[in-house]
Formats: structure tokens, C-alpha cells, sequence
């Protein structure tokens, strides 16, 4: 299962997905734990800000063949590390891994510098106890919060899947 703090955040681990194309008995979920809608860009409206959000997750997911996306519509984006939207981050999240029973999750990282997806990740550590192992992805820039380099310990090399996929 993929972790993410939005439904938008799912294109940052489509490549994730094209790495397991070929395999196609391998089931992708793209968890989502917030609505969007607080966050306001530009001249976008909270509302608007929720279904763009929504629009982009629903179309990063659908390119990534075999996925399912599963998103709470928890208020609260950008405030998901408080107590009550954590918890029902927590709750939501505990039921859908005992219905999807994933193998592994893929969170994002604890130094990434939005704190809504660092609180995803934290959420994924407290539901996983331990018995689900958790992968950290990379933050888009490759550092942390504080602008130190993340060292990956693991490596998807897409570079000649993406071009092969682009020829056909």
C-alpha cells in the first residue's frame, strides 16, 4: 500500500507503479488520508483546492495499471498532525490495511518538508506497529526539512522502463 497525505500526492509514486506493471498480480492501493481542501493556491477556493486535488489523484491512479484508490475525506489538510484528525487518520487508515492487508507500505518520508505528509508517514508507523514493513519514498527535491540530502536505501531504476514506455 502507498500512503499519501492527498489524493494529488499520488503522482509522485506513479513510478512506483510503472516498476510493477509487469507484474500484474501485484495489487497497488493509493491510501489517501485528507480531503485537500484547506490548503488554498493561487486563486483556487478550499473547495476548488478539494477537487482538483481529487481530479489529479483519480488520474494519477489511473495510469497506474491495476491501482486502487482508496481516500478519506478527512477535514483538515495542513493540520493532519493534530489530535483528532490524526486519529481519525489512525482509525481510517487501521481499517482499510486490515481490509487491503497490503505487504509492505510506502510512506513519505519523516524529513519531508510539508508536515501534513510527515504526519501521514508518522499515521502509517502507529497503524503498522511494527508488523508491516515501511518503505520512506523521496521528498521531490531529494532533502530533508532542513535542506540535508536524504540517502536512499533503496532504488526503483525506471529510466529504461519510462523510455520503452514511451516508444509504444
Amino acid at each position: 500500500g502507498i500512503i499519501e497525505a492527498h489524493r494529488d500526492d499520488a503522482a509522485m509514486t506513479g513510478g512506483f507503479a510503472e516498476a510493477l506493471a509487469d507484474h500484474p498480480d501485484v495489487g497497488i492501493s493509493v491510501i489517501t488520508l485528507t480531503d485537500g481542501a484547506a490548503r488554498i493556491h493561487r486563486n483556487y477556493s478550499p473547495e476548488m483546492m478539494r477537487l482538483a486535488r481529487r481530479a489529479e489523484g483519480s488520474r494519477s491512479v489511473a495510469i497506474m495499471r491495476g491501482a486502487q484508490l482508496i481516500g478519506a475525506d478527512i477535514p483538515g489538510d495542513g493540520r493532519l498532525g493534530e489530535e483528532v484528525y490524526r486519529k481519525e487518520g489512525e482509525d481510517f487508515l487501521e481499517q482499510v490495511l486490515d481490509d487491503v492487508k497490503p505487504d509492505f507500505l510506502i510512506v513519505p518520508s519523516l524529513g519531508d518538508p510539508l508536515w501534513d505528509h510527515r504526519a501521514a508517514a508518522e499515521i502509517a508507523q502507529v497503524v503498522a506497529k511494527g508488523e508491516i514493513p515501511i518503505y520512506f519514498m523521496d521528498t521531490i527535491n531529494g532533502t530533508d526539512r532542513n535542506g540535508n540530502p536524504i540517502s536512499p536505501t533503496h532504488v526503483i531504476p525506471l529510466e529504461e522502463k519510462l523510455v520503452a514506455r514511451r516508444r509504444d
